[in-house]
């Protein structure tokens, strides 16, 4: 599982202009809504591969874990 989200990271970050982790895992994987369980594996490796491979700052790449772990609360916490 974490080999293929770091393939299809690789291809969005050089094919499709990826550079934010909500891209990734709400635009172009689904894995947000569509399998969170998944998402909840392969979060840190992609975020570490994100990282290096966009040259995040440590501070960036804090945000974007922060940003990304509010988005999987909301999602988990929505009520209809």
């Amino acid at each position: 599982e974490i080999d293929l989200a770091l393939a299809k990271l690789w291809y969005g970050i050089h094919h499709e202009m990826i550079s934010r982790a909500e891209d990734f895992f709400v635009r172009r994987t689904g894995l947000l809504y569509f399998n969170i369980h998944r998402l909840m594996k392969v979060k840190e490796p992609v975020l570490k591969a994100m990282a290096e491979t966009l040259a995040w700052s440590a501070d960036r790449l804090s945000r974007e874990r922060e940003d990304l772990e509010l988005l999987i609360l909301k999602t988990l916490s929505f009520k209809n």
